[in-house]
């Protein structure tokens, strides 16, 4: 939300894409895969076979959930936006042919996102005058041991956090939104609306403006990113995870439980994807400082690390995820994947192959056993003896930057 509009043409467009898949949906999966293999060695000795009938396929594709939008316009893209959801509208799927106009135009009728049921963890992504902004968020699963389901504060993180990124006043359109001060709102509004929430999570969020190219990151704990030079197909950048120490990430906390409550553990929620939401209006005034919370050595949204390119620019890729991607699959490995040549002419369709094959690889790491992984090798540095990964849910956002096609030549 801005103060002063412009009517200029964005310097950059966008693919950004969304990729998920739970650590429940992947083991019920795997579960029926495992059976159907069962099936298919049992038919090799059995007499139809032998009788010449055919063996039923196998096709082994894990049920990841990926989405990808094209943003070129955002501030006409945030208006159509509004005007969908203030006249109650509901779009159609886009069509199946890439090469129907009428499927690019679905494509590129872009909607916010404020929480998904990715199992643990969740995701957003909204458009705010030039600025695109999107994070990950990964309720940290020890609550669970206390009768407390990790997803809700994840998802009402993601969710306040959305609703702050997407109402951000600034003065110009063009000026950039910072992600911390971002997060700091959105804790503090959860904070203020004392909501019935236990839990923790940690919250990584990227800001991209389309107009001059500046990049900004915000990350508390252990979901990391990195960056991708497209022309070059290497990784400039690895962000460091936030550890207190081995598996214990920096993480925002809801409410404590004391002694004498009578309402801790809360009743699980019969949603599967339920979370609280923000009310239509931003508090007036808010506590930014959480020195109770410092004082109590709880983690703070001052505890963010920011990361800051003041131009991305052309043929860039920020590739973010929860630690479900980053504890299985190693870096070297993600780079392999995202500089595979993907030839679809829609390039949207490459970011979710891309996507795709990146959570899958990190779930075939973590069923393998005695496989070396990123997480084995970190517990082998603080002491521990593991092998193999880590199963968890895997959550990825991706962003992918070009010159804006209006703009060749220009630059």
């Amino acid at each position: 939300m801005s103060g002063i509009g412009s009517a200029i043409a964005p310097r950059y467009q966008v693919i950004l894409g969304t990729a998920h898949i739970s650590k429940r949906a992947a083991h019920q999966y795997l579960s029926k895969i495992s059976k159907a293999v069962e099936a298919h060695n049992n038919f090799k000795d059995s007499a139809s076979a032998h009788a010449g009938a055919k063996m039923p396929k196998i096709d082994f594709k894990l049920p990841v959930s990926v989405s990808a939008y094209k943003i070129f316009d955002p501030i006409e893209q945030q208006k159509f936006q509004g005007f969908v959801q203030d006249h109650d509208i509901t779009l159609s799927p886009p069509k199946s042919n890439s090469s129907d106009p009428q499927a690019l135009l679905d494509q590129e009728r872009y909607t916010m996102v404020g929480a998904c049921d990715a199992g643990e963890d969740s995701l957003f992504h909204v458009i705010n005058g030039y600025n695109l902004l999107f994070g990950v968020a990964d309720g940290v699963g020890g609550w669970v041991e206390s009768g407390v389901d990790p997803s809700i504060f994840a998802r009402t993180l993601t969710s306040y956090t959305a609703q702050v990124a997407k109402n951000m006043w600034q003065l110009h359109s063009s000026d950039s939104i910072d992600p911390k001060q971002v997060l700091s709102r959105a804790y503090a509004w959860m904070r203020h609306d004392d909501l019935d929430l236990y839990g923790s999570s940690t919250m990584l969020i990227g800001s991209f403006n389309l107009l001059t190219g500046k990049l900004l990151v915000s990350q508390l704990g252990d979901s990391a990113f990195l960056t991708f030079d497209r022309s070059i197909k290497r990784i400039t950048h690895v962000s460091s995870e936030q550890e207190h120490r081995f598996n214990m990430p920096y993480q925002l906390t809801g409410k404590m439980p004391s002694s004498n409550s009578s309402t801790f553990p809360p009743n699980p929620s019969t949603q599967p994807s339920f979370s609280f939401v923000p009310g239509p209006n931003y508090p007036d005034s808010l506590n930014l400082d959480f020195k109770d919370l410092a004082k109590q050595r709880l983690d703070t949204p001052n505890d963010a690390s920011v990361y800051q390119d003041e131009l991305f620019g052309n043929n860039k890729l920020l590739l973010m995820a929860t630690d479900g991607l980053f504890d299985n699959v190693f870096v070297d490995e993600i780079e392999e994947i995202i500089s595979s040549p993907y030839n679809s002419p829609n390039p949207m369709d490459n970011i979710k192959s891309a996507m795709f094959n990146l959570a899958q690889s990190a779930v075939l790491a973590y069923i393998q056993h005695d496989s070396k992984t990123p997480f084995s090798e970190e517990a082998k540095k603080s002491g521990y003896s593991y092998k193999g990964g880590k199963p968890d849910d895997i959550t990825i956002v991706a962003m992918f930057s070009q010159n804006h096609p209006l703009l060749k030549g220009k630059l």
